[in-house]
């Protein structure tokens, strides 16, 4: 979860981050989208009395991730030379080579209130014409239409009034287009966002994300009509969601997650047909999902997660056709999943985990072929586990742990060319374990069993699993290779418990670790145990 005013985010994070760049950069979009979620802890319950953890070591092949960057080359002939000086801009810097006006257009009004604020201090003392300092852009009549806050370095003074967000004063600014003010390390006068600022007739773009800024969102925001993007988000704000937003017409994208609003989601959000992203995770966000939300057909990401939502998941989420995220998780939201959640074709990863779920996984999960992550852990979930789930050929990663789930677990999932992440544990699961579980895992793949009914043998084929927890199971070949834990296979006792070495039938040898209660849960007992197991490949004989 981000702070305000903290650049650190989750690894999850990162990566929509770089995916929206990689967007914006190879298309027409000059947006820079900036996704959160949250962090989510795992819980346990109660353990078997006889408990074995197992850990196996596998090779990994390199993985490699694609960025694009576009660069735009501008040859600008010097007057009076006979050479040509080629400039390279990133993407969406603002264009200084551009003509500027001549002195007598200038906006003398907007030059003063750039110098009142004193954040341009360093430009004006060596550069008399505005619209050349940084991150100003104007337009042929010499009047301010964008202003990136980003290319500043501002130095705060020892009481920080530099940075307050009333030095600037934007009602001096008629004409402005974009206003990106993020990340700045910004407060408001009293710590909120002026009023006025929904005084803008053309405003396209506003992005006060990830400052300091707090009190409640201005209603009058809702007035403009013309904005496309609306980031607020990583802040301090307060209070409720203001239906006017509603009225934003052309917004596109919305983020207003990790702050502190509370109150419901406002059903007038779903006049908001043109919006592609909504973001409202990490708040205090009561009340039910509203069904009108069924109704944002240009909807792409959807993020209401960590927060204190209640109630069923509206059915009218099969609506969002387009829809690629949608994460739900840690809400108190009951009831079954809905059924028409296997309509939305184009979604790539789905969260409703640490809910109140219950009743069945649907069969029609089976229709989301696009589907790369699935976590419906930490529910109630009953019934089998589909076996037409693991038809789901791009699924990466699988986690159904701590819920209800009984029966076998499906040999198809053998079938699964991506999935490297498989986490069943703390279920009801009996039978043996398939053989191989991760066929072709290009990365570090992880498999969670443990805390079920499953007996058998050790399956004599894994496949490319980098840790394999199956403890707090009735496996046959464990036993019989140590001859119930004899004190002669014992290499090795500490605080969290004994280590043994054995030799299963496939001749294949492993550390089993026999914990004295819940120490599996513990990052210490992992390094420990990694190092114990390191030995035994070392020292097989």
């Amino acid at each position: 979860m981000l702070e305000a005013g903290n650049n650190n985010f989750t690894g999850r994070e990162m990566k929509r981050r770089k995916r929206r760049r990689c967007k914006s950069f190879g298309g027409s979009d000059n947006y820079n989208f900036h996704p959160s979620s949250s962090p989510f802890s795992s819980s346990s319950s109660n353990l078997h009395p006889s408990s074995v953890s197992v850990v196996a070591a596998a090779a990994t092949l390199p993985t490699t991730s694609c960025s694009k960057l576009a660069l735009f080359v501008i040859a600008v002939p010097l007057l009076f030379s006979t050479t040509a000086s080629y400039l390279i801009f990133p993407p969406n810097a603002p264009n200084n080579t551009t003509m500027v006006p001549p002195l007598s257009s200038f906006n003398n009004s907007e030059r003063q209130a750039l110098l009142q604020s004193g954040w341009w201090s360093n430009d004006s003392s060596n550069i008399s014409n505005h619209c050349r300092w940084s991150g100003i852009v104007c337009d042929d009549a010499g009047s301010v239409t964008e202003i990136h806050g980003w290319e500043l370095n501002i130095v705060p003074n020892n009481e920080s009034k530099l940075l307050r967000l009333q030095n600037l004063n934007l009602t001096a600014f008629p004409n402005l287009v974009s206003l990106y003010l993020g990340g700045m390390g910004l407060t408001g006068n009293c710590g909120t966002i002026p009023s006025n600022f929904g005084q803008w007739e053309n405003l396209n773009f506003l992005s006060l994300d990830v400052n300091q800024i707090s009190g409640p969102i201005p209603l009058e925001l809702g007035n403009l009509k013309t904005l496309e993007v609306l980031y607020l988000s990583n802040n301090l704000l307060t209070g409720t969601i203001p239906s006017t937003f509603g009225q934003l017409k052309n917004l596109r994208s919305l983020h207003l997650e990790s702050n502190q609003v509370r109150g419901s989601i406002p059903f007038e959000l779903g006049n908001l047909t043109k919006l592609e992203e909504l973001y409202l995770s990490n708040n205090s966000l009561t009340g039910t999902i509203p069904s009108t939300l069924g109704q944002l057909e240009s909807l792409i990401h959807l993020y209401l997660d960590s927060n204190q939502l209640k109630g069923h998941i509206p059915v009218e989420i099969g609506n969002l056709k387009y829809s690629e995220i949608l994460n739900l998780s840690s809400n108190f939201v009951s009831g079954q999943i809905p059924l028409e959640i296997g309509a939305v074709e184009s979604l790539q990863e789905l969260y409703i985990d640490f809910n109140k779920i219950n009743g069945s996984i649907p069969s029609e999960f089976q229709n989301l072929i696009e589907l790369t992550i699935l976590n419906l852990s930490h529910n109630m979930i009953s019934g089998v586990i589909p076996s037409k789930l693991f038809q789901l050929t791009n699924l990466a990663s699988l986690s159904l742990s701590n819920n209800q789930l009984s029966g076998n677990i499906p040999s198809d999932i053998g079938s699964l060319d991506s999935l490297c992440d498989l986490d069943l544990s703390y279920n009801k699961l009996e039978g043996s374990i398939p053989s191989p579980m991760l066929k072709n895992c290009s990365s570090f793949g992880k498999v969670d069993l443990s805390n079920n009914l499953l007996s058998g043998h050790f399956p004599s084929k894994i496949g490319y699993v980098d840790k394999l927890d199956i403890s707090h199971n009735f496996l046959n070949d464990i036993l019989e290779a140590t001859q119930d834990f004899d004190i002669r296979y014992c290499i090795g006792t500490g605080g969290y418990g004994s280590v043994y070495r054995a030799q299963l039938p496939s001749g294949k040898v492993v550390a089993l670790k026999k914990l004295h209660q819940m120490e599996s849960q513990n990052p210490s007992f992992d390094k420990s145990f990694r190092n114990e197991v390191k030995m035994v490949i070392t020292n097989p004989s």
